[in-house]
C-alpha cells in the first residue's frame, strides 16, 4: 500500500504573475539577391494559378482576384493554353480607363483579353536555366525586358513545352524587400499618344 503526503501549500496572495513562455517576435527572413532564383518562382505544380478565359468580363476577374490572395491571373484560350497575364493593379489602371473611353463603352464591358499582357511580350526562360540563376539574375532580366513577369518553361522528355511557373516583379519585392525598378520607354508613336 502506497502512502501519499500532502504538499505544503498556501493561499495568501491575491495574484501571481504567470510563468509563460515569452512571446517571440518572428522576424520574416528576407532572401538575398544571391540566392537561387527558383526560390521566388510561383511553381504551378505546387500551387495552381488563378485562370480566366480570354472572354471573361473584367468585373468577374476583379471579383475573383479580390477573393483570392493572388496579384495576377493567367489568361487562357479555349484549349486552356496560356495566352497572357493580367495584373490585379491593371484591372482598374489607367490603361483600362483609356481603353473603355476609346471604345466609348463602360469599364464593365472590357474583357480579360483586353487588359492582359500577351505571352509574346513576356520574357521566357527554361527551368533548366533558371535553376542555374540567382534572384538578381531574374531581377536583371525583368529590368532589361522592362517586364512585370518572367515565364518559366519546362521542356519535357515527350517534347511538349509547358509553362511551369512565373516570377513576378512584385514577388521578388515581397521575398527580398528590394524593389525591381522598371522604366517604360515608348516604342511607337501610338504609345506616346496613349501616354498623353
Amino acid at each position: 500500500m502506497s502512502v501519499y503526503h500532502s504538499l505544503q501549500w498556501s493561499a495568501d496572495a491575491d495574484h501571481y504573475p504567470l510563468a509563460v513562455k515569452p512571446e517571440v517576435t518572428v522576424t520574416e527572413h528576407k532572401l538575398s539577391w544571391h540566392q537561387p532564383a527558383v526560390l521566388v518562382m510561383d511553381d504551378f505544380l505546387k500551387r495552381t494559378p488563378l485562370r480566366f478565359n480570354r472572354s471573361t468580363p473584367l468585373p468577374v476577374v476583379e471579383q475573383k482576384i479580390n477573393q483570392s490572395t493572388e496579384r495576377y491571373a493567367c489568361i487562357v484560350d479555349s484549349a486552356g493554353g496560356l495566352i497572357g497575364m493580367l495584373s490585379k493593379k491593371d484591372i482598374h489602371g489607367p490603361k483600362s480607363i483609356a481603353l473603355a473611353t476609346q471604345r466609348q463603352s463602360s469599364w464593365g464591358e472590357l474583357m480579360a483579353e483586353d487588359m492582359m499582357i500577351a505571352v509574346s511580350k513576356i520574357p521566357q526562360v527554361t527551368l533548366l536555366s533558371l535553376n542555374k540563376a540567382r534572384i538578381g539574375d531574374a531581377a536583371a532580366t525583368l529590368q532589361q525586358a522592362n517586364a512585370e513577369y518572367l515565364l518559366i518553361h519546362d521542356p519535357r522528355a515527350d517534347e511538349s513545352d509547358s509553362v511551369r511557373g512565373v516570377i513576378s516583379r512584385l514577388g521578388i519585392v515581397e521575398h527580398t524587400g528590394e524593389s525591381v525598378r522598371l522604366y517604360h520607354w515608348a516604342s511607337s508613336f501610338s504609345e506616346i499618344v496613349d501616354a498623353l
